[in-house]
């Protein structure tokens, strides 16, 4: 009877420790993996974004390339659902459906596994010089289930390698990918004369979609001031960059404006921008090759032995509302001296 009473009282105490450990290990596990890709950040983004392409790169279709796969919602982006369903254990079936797809920068996703676990997960896609580094990570919570949170454990383990993988297939497709057609930018040396401008500080993530939501609220903010005022138009919109740096950009949405004398209101700020001399590239097409118009002019002011001599900005010399995206001309300006 002792030895059976020592048993349970040994067995009592090893569940109770069981779950005081389980109670301390932390109820989420993160598992994240990053890659450089000499490719544009589209050409990944898009390989995710559109979860048909998935059977292109997903570390579990290479593993099971006969798994049953069941597509549903959106073609691309939110709303895009991609199922799965294998017999071997280390692919199973799971389901996953974007819940964010910010263009070329960020998209998230709810990835249930097996029915044991609900994911967050995140793609990130920072391109700089041309060169994109990719971050694939997921965060699931266990909650108060202690065992998983022992699985927990070796999660990184088990779905780093996965993500390794994914990644290196998503690196090895958009490096063998056909370079994008070169864009012609006439890159000239000019002088600009000061204008008045009113304008209006901001700042937001560096991505296509949230600066021009943020431009355009700041143009509507001026735009609604000097409709009141009275004032008059004296050329196209302007950008003023401050700074872009860890992914997030400051700048100044202005308006070149006829009036002398202004009383700003708010946060609209009256002054005049930079005389002088500057390198200028104009560049047609979608915004989001524009940075092949600072290439050009980077280019320029080096081989020129020039040097940049304030803030860069650009020049949205067409109506977006009423120019298809293809015949946008954009106007970007580095002044020099």
């Amino acid at each position: 009877m002792k030895i059976l009473k020592y048993s349970l009282i040994t067995l009592l105490s090893l569940i109770v420790i069981f779950f005081i450990i389980g109670l301390a290990l932390d109820s989420k596990v993160t598992v994240t993996r990053s890659i450089e890709i000499n490719a544009p950040a589209k050409y990944a983004f898009n390989l995710i974004n559109n979860t048909a392409k998935w059977a292109d790169w997903s570390p579990w279709v290479e593993k099971d390339p006969k798994m049953e796969v069941v597509l549903e919602g959106s073609a691309a982006g939110v709303g895009a659902v991609r199922k799965w369903k294998s017999d071997m254990p280390d692919v199973g079936f799971a389901d996953i459906t974007i819940t964010e797809s910010i263009k070329h920068t960020r998209i998230k996703a709810n990835l249930n596994f097996s029915d044991a676990s609900l994911s967050a997960v995140e793609w990130m896609f920072v391109e700089k010089a041309g060169v994109t580094t990719v971050t694939w990570t997921s965060v699931t919570d266990f909650g108060s289930n202690y065992l998983m949170r022992y699985v927990g454990l070796g999660f990184d383990s088990m779905m780093g390698p996965d993500y390794e993988t994914g990644l290196a297939n998503i690196k090895r497709i958009c490096e063998a990918a056909p370079p994008e057609p070169e864009v012609n930018v006439e890159v000239k040396v000019g002088k600009v004369i000061s204008r008045r401008v009113l304008a209006i500080t901001d700042s937001c993530e560096a991505a296509s979609e949230i600066i021009a939501e943020t431009m355009g609220k700041a143009y509507g903010e001026i735009s609604k001031f000097m409709v009141e005022s009275k004032l008059q138009f004296a050329g196209s919109p302007i950008a003023i960059t401050h700074s872009w740096h860890d992914n997030f950009y400051v700048f100044d949405a202005a308006i070149p404006i006829a009036s002398r004398k202004v009383k700003p209101s708010g946060r609209i700020k009256f002054y005049k921008s930079y005389q002088g001399k500057v390198v200028q590239g104009r560049y047609v097409g979608a915004y989001d090759g524009v940075t092949q118009a600072y290439r050009k002019i980077a280019e320029y002011i080096n081989i020129n032995n020039l040097k940049q001599n304030g803030r860069t900005w650009e020049e949205y010399a067409s109506d977006p509302s009423k120019t298809p995206e293809n015949e946008l001309v954009t106007i970007v300006y580095f002044p020099v001296k």
